[in-house]
């Protein structure tokens, strides 16, 4: 996501809608705690321990 690319070169807004992904430690938009970082099987998974319970 982070290199995205329109087929014109441009690059892509997605960025723009991002809730929690690669915002680790920002404040979350919801509730204003901090997102969080976890490992799953060598990859990265976001969320606000707050509004998304486990």
């Amino acid at each position: 996501m982070s290199d995205y690319r329109r087929p014109s070169g441009e690059k892509g807004g997605f960025d723009a809608f991002r809730k929690v992904y690669r915002r680790e430690g920002e404040k979350c938009f919801r509730c204003g705690s901090k997102i969080k970082r976890i490992k799953i099987a060598q990859r990265s998974a976001y969320f606000c321990p707050v509004c998304q319970k486990s």
